[in-house]
């Protein structure tokens, strides 16, 4: 059951890019937060106000500790109310929310798209395979989009974890530019170029128009409905 009344304080921002940070937090009570990869907080800006962010980290790395990627972008109430806080300053949220997790059952092949900040639920189940040990028994591929190469994000750990063997393929695609690492285009570049075995599943998050776009191609692909999971951020 979620938590109706939690309360966490803010350790430290991390600025990422120029418009994405990333924000650590500690539980405060309940003194930790039993949530699954995947999942969200919904934070209470004011009494009639409240707005939903993906938990970027693992619970495997800590239930007390939890983290935060947002894009300031949107310049909404919400970003602006989290980028104005201070080390030490008090949140009130209600999680842990939400049904966009890993499944009991997973098949050999496991696909992981995303755009934007749609990251951050994705990077906390890729995290909770590779602690878990379970990433040994899957071929794990992160396929991320954006516009711009300054507008990239935790590329140096997915390019770690694939260093590693962790993850099988890690791809990033940009629609304003090309470079020797980045390939041009949208996300559904990938899903024509590739085949897909009926043992695969899918996750995406990001924007509804993205989400719609790699859904249909995967579909017209010849996925099934039901391999494919998917939370929409805006």
């Amino acid at each position: 059951m979620p938590i109706p009344n939690a309360k966490a304080k803010l350790l430290k921002v991390d600025q990422l890019t120029e418009n994405v940070f990333e924000l650590t937090f500690e539980m405060i009570e309940p003194a930790e937060m039993n949530f699954k990869a995947g999942q969200y907080i919904t934070i209470k800006i004011n009494e009639s106000t409240r707005r939903q962010y993906s938990l970027s980290n693992s619970p495997l790395k800590s239930k007390k500790i939890f983290t935060l990627t947002i894009d300031k972008r949107p310049n909404g109430v919400g970003v602006n109310y989290l980028l104005s806080l201070k080390p030490n300053d008090v949140i009130s949220f209600i999680g842990e929310i939400g049904i966009f997790t890993l499944p009991y059952t997973l098949t050999k092949n496991l696909y992981f798209f995303s755009t934007g900040v749609g990251i951050a639920p994705l990077k906390s189940m890729v995290e909770t395979l590779i602690l878990s040990g379970k990433y040994k028994d899957h071929n794990i591929y992160v396929v991320w989009g954006t516009r711009y190469k300054n507008w990239i994000i935790y590329e140096n750990l997915f390019s770690e974890y694939s260093n590693k063997n962790y993850i099988k393929e890690y791809v990033v695609f940009l629609t304003k530019e090309e470079t020797k690492k980045h390939r041009l285009g949208r996300l559904t570049r990938y899903i024509q170029e590739n085949t897909f075995t009926s043992d695969s599943q899918f996750f995406v998050c990001g924007s509804t128009k993205s989400i719609t776009g790699i859904r249909d191609s995967l579909l017209n692909g010849g996925v099934d409905n039901s391999q494919i999971f998917y939370e929409k951020f805006y």
